[in-house]
């Protein structure tokens, strides 16, 4: 069989489900630690690179070179930053996204700018994680660390003293290595190192966490991106802390970090609760039986509305909206497009973790950008919004933006690429139209017809949560 060209991404869902469920992986521990539950989405997305299906999602920025040559700044925002500073307590801890978004002169955590503005009679600590090896500057919080500190210490820590595995554990992670091999047809990943690596990481990422939250006393602790702050989220709850995350992107039956074999299963390093953009994500059904959901909204989106809402579309400009891990297929998707259609415009928007690697990879699109009616966007220096607001057309595979677009008012068409099962809900109720080739894209773009949308289903544009 060729696994390649039969499997899509909802077929590697099930797949990896039933390898769960069959091995009761959910409930592996070694040295009182999860481990599978420590690797199961890094070894999934690794599973679909690994047969072409995805490419990668962000630039690399944790080479040996890229650390040696940080570890001087890192160590001077360990001393400036480092949250272990001062005898305090606080009512809330905010872990927030590493990447900021410039609006007007200042750069914010789009997804938790409104509600740490609105907790300034509270006691709070927001403490930040670098986005490609630097902070930005944000001027408006004095309570802001930063995670420097972790991750030297981290560094050092399962550098000299790594956790001892015994030989019964050793040979337990191959048997888990072979069977997994063998499961799935392939070689060349390496589970074993990835899981001994995983746990020397999060039993000093853990206990490092567990120290700053005891000697801080937080009531409860928000983060965004729960499967990037498993160790984090196993300190709090060990420590009775409620844990409650923001959503960020995307969460469909198919997105793997928010869906389980058997969501019955206590998953010991997911939040206690989920705040979600409106009820449309809501419904996903792999959630843990254990979690909370809560419609939240999307604050910052609905501000952007506000200032957009007059902006006329410009007739036959079309945007591509860009991810790291079906860029390059998008990008000839794009160059295909713009060939066949001279008079129609067409902005092809980069994801930040594709800005400074595009030249290299993407030698489609360096073509592309030679056409007359066709621009790349590598930078941050305008707003996605406005270039949303005022296209015509949007067009993408499973981004977060697609959805951000339809509530621009954007006509939209999904190219039929890997991670299209994330949008099926869009698709089967004919909100969007899909498009297997350039010939297609052409015939759908001319005859463009779907229905209309609710937006609060996506997006509420009220929030009422409470620390």
């Amino acid at each position: 069989m060729n696994f390649e060209n039969t499997f899509s991404v909802s077929d590697i869902c099930r797949k990896f489900w039933e390898f769960e469920r069959r091995h009761e992986l959910l409930d592996f521990k070694i040295k009182n630690i999860y481990v599978w539950q420590l690797v199961r989405f890094k070894m999934f997305n690794k599973l679909l690179r690994k047969k072409g299906i995805y490419g990668v999602a962000h630039s690399n920025a944790d080479s040996v070179k890229d650390k040696f040559l940080e570890t001087p700044r890192m160590l001077i925002n360990s001393l400036l930053k480092n949250p272990f500073l001062g005898k305090y307590k606080r009512d809330i801890i905010i872990f927030d996204h590493p990447r900021k978004v410039k609006v007007g002169k200042e750069y914010i955590d789009i997804y938790t700018y409104n509600f740490i503005e609105n907790q300034k009679k509270n006691k709070i600590d927001v403490l930040e994680a670098p986005y490609l090896r630097k902070h930005m500057k944000i001027k408006s919080e004095v309570n802001r660390k930063y995670t420097d500190h972790q991750w030297l210490n981290v560094l050092l820590k399962k550098t000299v003293k790594p956790i001892k595995l015994t030989e019964y554990e050793k040979e337990n992670l191959k048997e888990l290595e072979r069977v997994f091999l063998d499961y799935f047809q392939i070689d060349g990943i390496d589970l074993y190192n990835n899981i001994v690596e995983a746990l020397n990481r999060h039993y000093h990422k853990y206990n490092y966490y567990y120290k700053l939250l005891k000697k801080r006393e937080p009531k409860v602790l928000y983060i965004v991106v729960s499967y990037n702050n498993m160790s984090l989220i196993a300190a709090a709850k060990d420590l009775n802390i409620k844990v409650i995350e923001f959503q960020h992107g995307v969460i469909t039956n198919y997105h793997f970090a928010y869906n389980f074999g058997d969501p019955s299963k206590d998953i010991k390093y997911f939040p206690d609760k989920m705040l979600t953009f409106g009820d449309f994500w809501a419904r996903t059904k792999g959630f843990p039986a254990q979690t909370e959901i809560e419609v939240y909204g999307y604050p910052y989106l609905n501000d952007q509305l506000e200032i957009y809402k007059g902006v006329k579309k410009k007739q036959n400009q079309v945007i591509f909206i860009s991810q790291g891990t079906i860029g390059r297929k998008l990008a000839n998707c794009a160059f295909e497009s713009a060939k066949a259609m001279p008079e129609y415009n067409f902005i092809y928007k980069l994801h930040p973790g594709e800005f400074d690697r595009w030249k290299k990879e993407y030698p489609e699109l360096i073509e592309a950008a030679k056409l007359n009616n066709f621009q790349v966007i590598d930078n941050n220096n305008y707003s996605l919004y406005s270039y949303l607001a005022e296209s015509e057309f949007q067009v993408g595979v499973y981004s977060t933006a697609i959805f951000e677009g339809l509530a621009l008012d954007c006509k939209t068409i999904l190219y039929n690429l890997a991670g299209i099962e994330y949008m099926e809900d869009l698709i089967e109720q004919n909100f969007v139209m899909v498009a297997n080739d350039s010939i297609e894209f052409k015939k759908k773009i001319r005859s463009f017809k779907v229905k209309e949308i609710n937006k609060n289903t996506f997006f509420e544009s009220e929030n009422n949560v409470q620390a």
